[in-house]
């Protein structure tokens, strides 16, 4: 095993799993703001009133949940 095998072995601390699920709910985030850009450009001011609250309920979702993961 060479040095820089050791290292990324021991400091290894995140799992597999750990990042596909940062990884995934990332990739959600970028959708719904992608989302929120094309609804922005086109609708009426209910619907986009409507998405910027759907917007800042995942935010806030997001939040808690790091929330919970730090302590």
């Amino acid at each position: 095993m060479s040095e820089s095998d050791k290292e990324t072995s021991e400091s290894d601390s995140i799992t597999q799993d750990d990042v596909k699920s940062i990884v995934l709910e990332e990739m959600q985030i970028v959708c719904i703001d992608q989302k929120h850009h094309e609804e922005e450009s086109r609708g009426t001011a209910q619907e986009k009133d409507n998405l910027k609250a759907d917007c800042k309920k995942t935010q806030d979702q997001k939040k808690q949940k790091n929330e919970k993961n730090t302590n």
